[in-house]
């Protein structure tokens, strides 16, 4: 968009993403029992054609109604946008399909030609927070594998009309995380159980 600003974060993105994979840049953090981070996937926005035309893209319809909120993600997103009034960026909350456009430039993991989202293909499971620990448990393993399953069958039950109606579950699920979170080892884990799930 011309932006400067905007145009060095593009720059940079990829430079980090490779930076966190490498256990030789920071290794005071590593000293520290953090582990390297390595980027799944990265994708770049596209406003017209990609440049190569064998590119993988990625559509999402961000115009798709959104019961719980009984908008669409396009409209609130534009309804921030407008918030922007010293740069009179004041934008139509326009009902409909409204698709945004994203271009794979990396991926560490086999890629679908026909991909319906940015996680497919990543596990973004309880259950695969076990691969973050060097040596797991069998008792982190077993409570991971139950903890998937109990949020599975709550996201499954769940009635966004009613969401008191979870809390018992939810309750329930918290001391489970508890438990798994002291049977992990790896600050890596623990750190994930806490910020993600345990809050």
């Amino acid at each position: 968009d011309g932006h400067g600003h905007h145009q060095f974060a593009g720059y940079l993105t990829p430079l980090a993403v490779s930076a966190a994979a490498d256990s030789s840049r920071f290794t005071d953090q590593i000293d520290a029992g953090l582990q390297p981070w390595q980027v799944q996937k990265l994708y770049v926005s596209l406003r017209s054609d990609p440049a190569d035309p064998n590119a993988q893209t990625l559509e999402i319809n961000t115009g798709e109604y959104d019961p719980v909120t009984g908008r669409s993600f396009f409209q609130i997103g534009m309804q921030g946008r407008s918030q922007q009034k010293t740069q009179q960026m004041g934008s139509l909350e326009l009902q409909g399909a409204q698709l945004s456009v994203l271009q794979l430039t990396e991926s560490n993991i086999a890629i679908n030609s026909d991909e319906r989202s940015v996680f497919d293909g990543i596990d973004t499971s309880i259950s695969g927070l076990i691969r973050f620990e060097r040596q797991p448990v069998s008792a982190f393993i077993e409570l991971s594998v139950e903890l998937q399953a109990m949020i599975a069958g709550i996201l499954n039950n769940f009635n966004p009309l009613e969401p008191a109606a979870s809390v018992a579950e939810l309750a329930e699920a918290h001391e489970l995380a508890n438990l798994a979170k002291d049977a992990a080892h790896d600050s890596e884990t623990i750190r994930l159980l806490e910020e993600k799930i345990l809050g």
